[in-house]
């Protein structure tokens, strides 16, 4: 009778053991999705106010200007309405003013961008 008696401690052990466990593994996995909403977040508003004031900066400084900016290749979906770039990572939005209407995006490649201004038209790719 012992023996069963300690299979069944046992048995109970390992049950507690797994619901700890489980419990732990939902309050870490529900952190990491936080953790990646914020990192995607931050690489929103890092391209934004890169390109953004990079783009600004060139059409301030007239006809011929050109600057090149490093993204660290960072990706994510980038496009200009009106008087504003926008940039969006997953299901987060960013938008930074811009000084100029005649702002245009070329082809992108994130890793090193050059942005020009030629005639008072700003090209970014």
């Amino acid at each position: 009778m012992a023996k069963a008696q300690i299979s069944i401690e046992m048995l109970v052990i390992f049950v507690a053991m797994l619901v700890v466990f489980i419990v732990i593994f939902f309050v870490f996995s529900h952190q990491i999705i936080i953790i990646i909403n914020t990192k995607n977040s931050m690489d929103a508003f890092f391209i934004a106010s890169t390109l953004g004031s990079a783009a600004n900066s060139v059409f301030i400084a007239g006809n011929g200007t050109v600057v090149t900016i490093n993204l660290m290749e960072k990706s994510a979906n980038i496009w200009i309405a009106d008087r504003s770039l926008f940039v969006q990572k997953e299901n987060l939005l960013y938008d930074w003013p811009l000084l100029t209407n005649t702002t245009v995006i070329q082809s992108l490649s994130f890793n090193e961008l050059t942005i020009r201004n030629i005639n008072g038209v700003v090209y970014i790719g």
